[in-house]
């Protein structure tokens, strides 16, 4: 059951006929003109750079809207719901990539290391300045021009000019003092949770749950939470409840009712309110909204 959920995409999706299973960059309004299905909601199971050079619009990462222009960066981790409205002069570049893609080529470091990649819950945004926006696009430039070669080690250097536009990015990044930054400890301890949570949110509640799996104590769980992203362990449950709420209501196959037990709410109404309360919307109202969209 609820196998219909938003359509999640494979990088061969893009590559077809599948040549390549694990890398994919193309310059934006080619993408957009050749893969129109992109503007409705959907899923991917690898990660996704996008800059965009011009045009307008709203991308809506894990149904929060943010605003494109000129200048915007956007960086999605594996399972990120997302979904455009664009004009037709929008443009830039997209860069697809699996993890084994970019972590076989080092051996000290992780594409999750990054602090837009860390963790799910980190905002995916990035809106370059004036004097930033040329060095970025000069970046994303050769490598999609590195992509149509086949020069030798081509892999490698397209690897080598991620890593250096991973790095230039973090360090615009930092500023806003998002996680993964300074203790790496507790960053290995918040990913551990997100995986719990993504595994057993639905009949796991309770928060005491986790701070056992992982050996802590929930106290300790909720001051990595707290030092982390400002979120307690409960929030962070309730979070992911709420979107996988979101994830199925927008696909538009699910009653509220089918809904609401999905993530383990037995009482529809007691599950609209607390949808209501955490959402804005009624999930009757979040329907309609969306509906078209996925």
């Amino acid at each position: 059951m609820y196998q219909k959920a938003l359509p999640i995409y494979n990088i061969e999706k893009f590559n077809y006929p599948a040549k390549e299973k694990y890398f994919y960059a193309c310059e934006a309004s080619k993408h957009i003109k050749k893969f129109n299905f992109i503007r409705e909601f959907h899923i991917h199971d690898h990660y996704v750079t996008i800059l965009c050079t011009q045009g307008s619009g709203v991308h809506e990462v894990n149904f929060k809207p943010y605003e494109v222009k000129p200048g915007s960066i956007f960086l999605l981790s594996p399972g990120q719901a997302h979904g455009w409205k664009f004009s037709e002069d929008a443009d830039g570049y997209v860069v697809l990539h699996d993890k084994d893609f970019y972590n076989l080529n080092y051996n000290s470091k992780k594409i999750q290391d990054y602090p837009f990649f860390c963790s799910n819950l980190n905002s995916p945004e990035i809106l370059l300045k004036n004097n930033e926006f040329d060095k970025v696009r000069l970046i994303f430039a050769d490598i999609i021009e590195e992509n149509k070669q086949q020069y030798l080690l081509k892999n490698q250097r397209i690897c080598s000019l991620l890593d250096i536009l991973y790095i230039y990015l973090t360090r615009l990044y930092i500023p806003k003092k998002q996680i993964g930054l300074e203790n790496q400890a507790y960053l290995i301890k918040l990913r551990t949770l997100e995986e719990l949570i993504d595994e057993h949110f639905r009949d796991k509640k309770d928060a005491s749950y986790y701070a056992n799996e992982m050996h802590v104590s929930l106290k300790h769980l909720n001051r990595i939470c707290k030092l982390t992203l400002n979120k307690t362990t409960s929030d962070l449950i309730s979070e992911r409840l709420m979107l996988e709420a979101k994830r199925l209501l927008a696909s538009g196959h699910y009653s509220v009712e089918e809904v609401a037990s999905a993530v383990g709410y037995f009482d529809q109404s007691y599950f609209s309110r607390v949808f209501k309360s955490k959402s804005g919307f009624s999930p009757l109202d979040f329907i309609k909204k969306y509906r078209g969209h996925s």
